[in-house]
């Protein structure tokens, strides 16, 4: 497996498949390292990704916008209901959708994922001066 450098460090799994950009596609990797499917990506480069058990779906952060994308790459969808950031990663949890701005000034936003994504809590994260 050869990569350019248009391809993003970042990677996630879920149950099945690992998740790769390469080569400016998305590709599901299987547990031999076979690519299995993959999708073009048109979209600006992919900061973090992460996985959400409760959407059945990848989470892709670009420095600005949040896409959706299917567990089978058939869908990517963009977030519209979460506003431009400097985004910087991600985590999901159940019923919740972690994101981190990695500013000086950085915080962490939750969202929750069903039966909308909506957002629920805003942590500031303040740097120790010591």
């Amino acid at each position: 497996m050869t990569r350019s450098n248009k391809s993003s460090i970042a990677l996630v799994s879920n149950d099945q498949n690992l998740l790769i950009h390469q080569n400016s596609n998305l590709c599901l990797i299987d547990d031999d390292l076979t690519i299995i499917k993959q999708k073009e990506w048109i979209y600006d480069s992919i900061i973090h990704m992460c996985w959400s058990s409760i959407l059945n779906s990848f989470i892709i952060i670009t420095a600005i916008d949040i896409f959706l994308v299917r567990e089978d790459l058939t869908l990517i969808q963009r977030i519209e209901s979460i506003e431009g950031r400097l985004w910087q990663s991600c985590a999901c949890s159940n019923s919740s959708l972690y994101l981190s701005t990695g500013t000086w000034d950085s915080a962490i936003r939750e969202y929750s994922l069903i039966p909308s994504i909506t957002f629920v809590k805003h942590w500031k994260i303040t740097q120790d001066k010591t």
